[in-house]
Formats: C-alpha cells, sequence, structure tokens
C-alpha cells in the first residue's frame, strides 16, 4: 500500500471516530484529519520518529478515539503519548524511539548546562516498550515539565538544534491512558485525581 492510500485509508477511520464531536468540540475539519494521517503513516512508515498532534487539539475522548483508530489500521508499532503539563499530544514510533540515539553526550552551545531530557524520554521509551495503546505524563512541578519538554519535544520530531533551558528536576509519571471516556467529563476527572495541574482539553 503506498503512503497516499494509507494515508487515506486512516484518516477515514479517524474521521469516523472525531465525528461526533459535541457542540462545544465541533467535527474536526476534513483537511485536519488527512493532514494528521499523513504525518501518522510518516511515523508508522519509519520516516519520523515522533508526530506532534497540532492540526486541533484533542480531548481525551479524543486521543482514545485515535487509539483505537491506529489499532484498527493495524499500526501496531505506533504509541499515543499525552504530555499533561504542555497540553501536547505525541504519535511515537515503538522500534525508532527505543533505536534512538543516546543523548547522553551532547554538544552544548552555551555556557550553563543544558536541562536533562532523559527523564521525559525515559518514560517514553518505557511506554514503548509495554506495548499499551497510549500513555499519559504527568508531573507534580509543571512548570518544570513544561521548560523540559521544550528540547524534549525537538528531540522528539528530529529538530537539526534543540533549545534547552536550565537543568531541573521535572517530577515526571507516566501511567496507561484508559481505553476509553464515555464524556469528556470523565477524562476531567481523571485528569484532576491524578495531579493538581494537568492537562484537560
Amino acid at each position: 500500500m503506498t503512503l497516499e492510500a494509507a494515508a487515506a485509508r486512516l484518516a477515514a477511520r479517524l474521521a469516523e471516530g472525531l465525528g461526533g464531536r459535541t457542540a462545544r468540540k465541533p467535527a474536526v475539519p476534513a483537511s485536519a484529519l488527512a493532514r494528521l494521517a499523513l504525518d501518522i503513516v510518516l511515523v508508522e512508515g519509519r520516516i519520523r520518529t515522533a508526530t506532534l498532534i497540532d492540526a486541533f487539539a484533542p480531548s481525551g475522548r479524543d486521543c482514545s478515539e485515535i487509539a483505537k483508530a491506529l489499532k484498527d489500521c493495524q499500526c501496531t508499532e505506533l504509541v499515543l503519548i499525552v504530555f499533561a503539563p504542555a497540553d501536547q499530544v505525541f504519535v511515537v514510533n515503538r522500534s525508532c524511539m527505543l533505536q534512538a540515539p543516546d543523548t547522553s553526550d551532547p554538544v552544548y552551545v552555551c555556557v550553563n548546562p543544558a536541562v536533562p531530557i532523559d527523564e521525559i524520554l525515559s518514560h517514553i521509551q518505557g511506554a514503548c516498550r509495554d506495548r499499551g495503546p497510549a500513555y499519559l505524563l504527568t508531573s507534580s512541578a509543571p512548570g518544570a515539565a513544561k521548560r523540559c519538554m521544550v528540547p524534549a519535544c525537538g528531540w522528539l520530531l528530529g529538530y537539526p538544534v534543540i533549545y534547552a533551558l536550565r537543568e531541573e528536576h521535572a517530577a515526571i509519571a507516566s501511567c496507561p491512558l484508559p481505553r476509553s471516556f464515555a464524556t469528556d467529563d470523565d477524562w476531567e476527572e481523571l485528569a484532576t485525581s491524578l495531579t493538581d495541574y494537568i492537562w484537560i482539553a
């Protein structure tokens, strides 16, 4: 199957799951789904390590629907990562992430040490090893976690240069994302139970 055909198939499946959103969360435009599907297919084909879902802001139910669509389209090498403190959702290729180059010896272009991204990346690698469909990353130090995610996001998306801030502990935790949410209120209830500051779509 060509990349175009795989993307069209995935876009159609995503439209099925994301078409019944509420008035508060209107249906995702077909163009946004087509772009998302193409980005995901490039990750599935190992052309990219990961992609950030930025064509729309997915809710908890949307994340469940996206995970189901990936399973239905047999995208078994992909995992959905929800980074709560920064309102970001990534689709990551498990094999690429687990075979990713070592970041322990980076080159710095500043006098201060860069923030360590190992903590976030190790949780994502753990999610890739666990083989679950979707994982939620939370933090009891959301400000630090957001600052740590700047370089981690750049690394995931393959940027040649990563802007890193001062070194600090992000206090990251991870857990499997539940398979489904009946309502967006279920997502909010889960979010509030995990941490005082968490992503709520």
